[in-house]
């Protein structure tokens, strides 16, 4: 209940919502296996989720993204949605793009997962971090640009240090 009136404090806009849009949204979120607790602070912590058309559709073709670039299963997904909401916000077309990225830089599901679940460590330092996911993909390959061309370092040592410090390419 604590929680329901917090949500409504801060976000006021909930109260146009109507049962229907409610039900949609904790019955989509329970279909991929979260508990109504967990929906709720999904919730809280991103509320942009309540408003998202078709959050369903949304979830599904995020999904299909990292299956088809990088093998990431649907419940590996969903872990990382647990500590990252903002995921099935992210603009398609975007995380086509990471992903594209992840790819040409060879980095495995693991570091890839370890990468995109970031969001959870950065934000008890940085409150407003999206995580990497959150950030532009010309940021990413920048990075990977800069450290090539200008230290002469190799690629797969650039994906070696993201994957011992992830919070480099914030």
């Amino acid at each position: 209940m604590e929680a329901l009136r917090t949500l409504i404090v801060r976000y006021p806009f909930v109260l146009s919502k109507t049962t229907d849009d409610l039900k949609a949204f904790f019955e989509t979120l329970k279909s991929q296996g979260l508990t109504e607790e967990e929906s709720m602070k999904a919730l809280l912590e991103c509320p942009k989720l309540i408003s998202k058309r078709d959050l369903a559709k949304q979830i599904k073709e995020i999904q299909f993204l990292f299956r088809l670039y990088h093998g990431i299963t649907e419940q590996e997904l969903t872990e990382v949605f647990r500590s990252f909401p903002y995921l099935y916000l992210c603009d398609q077309i975007k995380v086509q793009k990471f992903l594209g990225a992840f790819r040409h830089y060879k980095m495995s599901k693991d570091q890839i997962l370890n990468l995109v679940r970031l969001h959870l460590r950065v934000t008890m330092q940085c409150k407003h971090n999206g995580g990497v996911l959150a950030s532009r993909v010309s940021a990413f390959t920048g990075l990977f640009d800069l450290l090539k061309k200008q230290h002469k370092i190799k690629a797969s040592d650039i994906v070696d240090i993201i994957n011992a410090y992830p919070e480099f390419v914030l």
